[in-house]
C-alpha cells in the first residue's frame, strides 16, 4: 500500500510543478505591473 501511495505521488508531482508554473507565470505580470491607484489611501494621509 505504501509503495502505491509513492508511485501515486510521484506521478502527481510534476503535474502539480507544472500547473504552478503555469498559474506563476500568468499572475506574475499582474504582481509585477503597478496599482494605477494605492490599495490603502489611508497610509498616505
Amino acid at each position: 500500500m505504501e509503495s502505491t501511495i509513492t508511485q501515486i505521488v510521484f506521478t502527481i508531482s510534476p503535474i502539480i510543478n507544472a500547473l504552478s508554473d503555469t498559474l506563476r507565470t500568468v499572475h506574475t505580470p499582474h504582481a509585477v505591473r503597478p496599482p494605477p491607484r494605492s490599495p490603502t489611501p489611508w497610509l498616505s494621509s
